[in-house]
């Protein structure tokens, strides 16, 4: 037994090493789609440019694996590109009306980046498949760190601050 705990130690601080790696490569990259995506935005282009997409896959030859793992990269630094532009402050206060349903959509839409943490305390299907579709990491539970939170309740009005916290979404 304690060679398996040994083992599982030595492993999961070979990962915790890989993830941090990964972690600084994926920040550089998107320091480098930031710069792309400026030059882009200036020169009137889209940032999504299927050629060179092929061409970097074409060149790296990447199994199923590594090509689910590289588009979703794509998609990643495609965002951070697509929203250089956008005219919020990061502290923007933006109200979102309709039903239900309908202002769950726009949250996602409106607060998603992936990877950002979105907590819901209790299960709801609703609120994790909306935010889950916009690569956001659902979480059930409460954060353990400085959060805004999101009422959605039954009226037809829900406020929503942004910024770089991770998101309490609540509904009532």
């Amino acid at each position: 037994m304690v060679a398996f705990i040994d083992e599982m130690e030595l492993l999961r601080s070979e990962i915790m090493k890989n993830t941090r790696e990964i972690i600084e490569l994926i920040e550089k990259r998107r320091e480098l789609a930031t710069m792309i995506g400026i030059s882009k935005m200036r020169n009137h282009l889209s940032p999504r440019d299927s050629s060179r997409e092929n061409y970097i896959k074409n060149n790296l030859k990447l199994d199923d694996f590594g090509l689910s793992i590289l588009n979703m990269i794509f998609e990643f630094t495609i965002h951070y590109e697509k929203n250089i532009s956008l005219d919020i402050n990061k502290d923007s206060i933006i109200e979102v009306n309709g039903d239900y349903a309908s202002r769950i959509l726009s949250i996602a839409k409106i607060i998603s980046r992936p990877g950002r943490e979105i907590y819901i305390e209790d299960n709801n299907d609703l609120i994790e498949e909306a935010f889950s579709k916009a690569f956001c990491h659902v979480i059930i539970g409460l954060p353990d760190r400085d959060h805004h939170i999101v009422n959605i309740n039954s009226g037809i009005k829900t406020e929503v601050i942004l910024d770089s916290k991770p998101v309490l979404v609540k509904w009532k």
